[in-house]
């Protein structure tokens, strides 16, 4: 029977690993291939007007001269080099660039999926450019005008992307793998239904909160794609829209990133001696909010993270401000930090959840001041908490707020 019930754990846990795998693996490849998408179709929108720029002012120049970038308006991030019949540079708007056919040098033979094949693809060792070479007649004299777009950056962003979405992978079936010998040594085989349905609701609360930055990425290209980049006011809303999407998607990453490792015991902790009154003072200013207020001045010294620390008690106030809009207090005494605040409260039966990941008391509240909520502040408070031996105590009522207690150890 022993035999029988290891060898079906074993069977579950990798069941299970390889279904997690799968699932983390697509959601990372229709991410990235979204976000690649994004990029490569922003460059090819650039180049579009300002070629097309170019060929509608032409006929109604006579000669070239340095006022000719500021007639057909050439967009910021696209880089216009002008060679006469022989290649010799008559007008350059970058002339810190290789001479064109060094550059050419280095044109990609098979482009990526995303890329168009009407544009020639450069990578070197530090650029990523599209280019793209036209023949035009200025007087009585045909110039080549050689158009380049550099995305040195948008290729870096993707490769960060790509090596956070592998590590959250091999973490995530990692974690699978070490969950099912955790079964098998402890005989827990009646909570892997249990675990299961926790892991799936947390593959899906992730997934939902990826999604939703993706969305809106997806729908501001489209946006620019439809009506151009005429309208400044337009364009600035995009650009604001998809920054603000790319930190939020930052932040749950690393948010992610810091609960599989804790969840591995492998997040460190550089504990030295730290002054907790002043490391609070410090957070507590740092939020800048009229409606904050600290209270206290006894020094209380503990052997700590400094940086953890801070984003513990940074994740209890902010957690304060964002249910309460009247005034949180900020109170240091007694070997005791108290966070009160006088929001809606928590209600009982939710007590026990706070510390859930992905649980928020008011579900309505998804955003606050452009900064998405998803409820992984407190239960990374949490595992900070109990890795410095902090006690934390919660006293809340319903529509008269909460009080969070941390007690440290003397």
């Amino acid at each position: 029977m022993g035999n029988l019930k290891i060898n079906l754990s074993k069977q579950i846990s990798l069941t299970y690993g390889l279904i997690l795998f799968i699932v983390m693996f697509f959601t990372g490849i229709l991410t990235t291939g979204g976000v690649y998408y994004l990029f490569f179709h922003q460059a090819e929108r650039a180049l579009d007007i300002s070629i097309n720029r170019t060929i509608e002012t032409a006929p109604q120049i006579q000669s070239l001269d340095e006022n000719f970038f500021n007639t057909i308006k050439l967009l910021p991030s696209v880089t216009l080099r002008v060679t006469n019949s022989t290649g010799k540079v008559i007008l350059d708007s970058s002339p810190t660039l290789p001479e064109t056919a060094e550059i050419l040098k280095s044109a990609r033979q098979k482009p990526p999926l995303f890329a168009n094949p009407n544009y020639t693809l450069i990578e070197t060792e530090k650029s990523f450019l599209y280019y793209k070479e036209i023949s035009l007649k200025i007087g009585t004299e045909t110039f080549n005008f050689h158009f380049l777009r550099m995305i040195t950056f948008e290729r870096q962003y993707i490769r960060h992307l790509l090596r956070i979405l592998f590590a959250i992978n091999l973490i995530g079936l990692f974690m699978a793998v070490i969950a099912g010998g955790i079964f098998i040594k402890q005989r827990l085989l009646n909570k892997i239904e249990e675990n299961f349905n926790r892991q799936q609701q947390f593959i899906l609360d992730a997934s939902h909160e990826f999604k939703t930055p993706i969305t809106i990425i997806h729908g501001y290209s489209d946006m620019l794609k439809s009506f151009g980049t005429a309208d400044p006011e337009l364009v600035a809303e995009a650009a604001e829209a998809i920054q603000n999407s790319s930190k939020n998607m930052q932040t749950l990453v690393e948010n992610l990133l810091f609960l599989a490792h804790a969840d591995q015991n492998n997040q460190p902790l550089n504990k030295v001696p730290v002054e907790i009154h002043s490391l609070l003072r410090e957070v507590v200013e740092s939020f800048k909010n009229p409606r904050l207020e600290f209270i206290g001045n006894e020094k209380i010294e503990i052997i700590g993270d400094a940086e953890a620390l801070k984003k513990m008690f940074a994740a209890f106030i902010d957690n304060a401000l964002i249910y309460s809009s009247k005034k949180v207090t900020v109170t240091i005494e007694n070997s005791t930090v108290k966070i009160i605040d006088s929001g809606i409260g928590i209600a009982p039966e939710n007590l026990n959840k706070i510390f859930d990941r992905f649980f928020r008391a008011d579900k309505s509240r998804t955003k606050i001041d452009g900064k998405s909520l998803f409820g992984l502040g407190l239960p990374i408070a949490k595992w900070i908490a109990d890795n410095h031996e902090i006690k934390i105590k919660i006293d809340s009522t319903i529509g008269a707020g909460s009080t969070f207690t941390l007690t440290f150890a003397r």
